[in-house]
């Protein structure tokens, strides 16, 4: 029976382990290299708070084959400490996920006399498989950890999640909202927030409401229209955290003339 030597892999002082026997050599090679793993990195050395001497990592999911572009989600547990006084970290255990967007998007549905009749807030509705139910959310999707193309993530998932289609000039439609960090104490995630207006005629509205969206068949959304002077108990009810900070972030600007 023939044994094989465990390689270490390293990146900026950091060095990563394997948590069980599922991560093989390979995988944690291509994870070391992943811009995914090297932007959190990157951002624990540079802020300068939090130092790290090694990562445990306990479980990989590739989005295709086993190559460091491929990295979608990680979980591990760090060995670490405070940089400013040199006191363990006892809470080091997180998912890695990267960046995200979510566009809030206003629908001002008009009649054939091209008439204002509507005026509403877009949201999906999809199955959560995390919460094991579906969900009604602003528009998402995950940040490309490589190309950092948040715009142009914003762009497709309005064409795949809502159907709206604009090409690179009209994304300058999308006002930017900042970002949120929605759940720090856990994951490893910033959400960049946009809002975007658009127009619909009322078969526009009809048709969106019949239609399935979504990149394949496992990806059934569907749309939900909610008028805008509802927003806020709307809001309450389904608590989606990217819909709740775009809305009031957008009201703040609105009272601004900034919008």
């Amino acid at each position: 029976m023939s044994s094989s030597v465990e390689l270490t892999h390293e990146y900026r002082g950091v060095s990563f382990v394997k948590g069980n026997d599922s991560i093989t050599d390979e995988k944690l090679s291509a994870l070391v290299q992943s811009p995914k793993m090297r932007e959190w990195v990157n951002d624990q050395v540079d802020n300068g708070v939090v130092h790290t001497t090694s990562f445990k990592v306990n479980d990989i999911k590739f989005f295709g084959p086993i190559e460091p572009e491929r990295v979608g989600f990680v979980v591990g547990e760090g060995t670490s400490v405070e940089v400013a006084t040199g006191d363990k970290i006892a809470s080091s255990y997180v998912f890695i996920r990267g960046g995200s967007v979510a566009i809030f998007v206003r629908a001002l549905v008009i009649d054939g006399d091209g008439d204002v009749v509507g005026d509403y807030g877009v949201f999906t509705e999809q199955i959560r498989y995390p919460v094991g139910k579906k969900l009604q959310e602003a528009c998402a999707g995950c940040v490309d950890s490589q190309t950092k193309n948040i715009k142009g993530v914003a762009l497709t998932e309005l064409e795949e999640e809502l159907g709206v289609v604009l090409n690179t000039e009209d994304g300058t439609s999308l006002v930017s909202l900042g970002s949120i960090t929605p759940s720090g104490g856990g994951t490893y995630e910033s959400i960049e927030l946009f809002y975007i207006s658009i127009t619909l005629t009322e078969d526009e509205v009809k048709d969106k409401i019949d239609r399935v969206f979504g990149v394949d068949d496992t990806e059934k959304i569907r749309l939900v229209f909610v008028p805008t002077s509802e927003m806020d108990e709307y809001l309450d009810k389904i608590g989606d955290v990217k819909a709740e900070c775009a809305w009031r972030r957008i009201q703040y600007r609105g009272n601004l003339g900034q919008l």
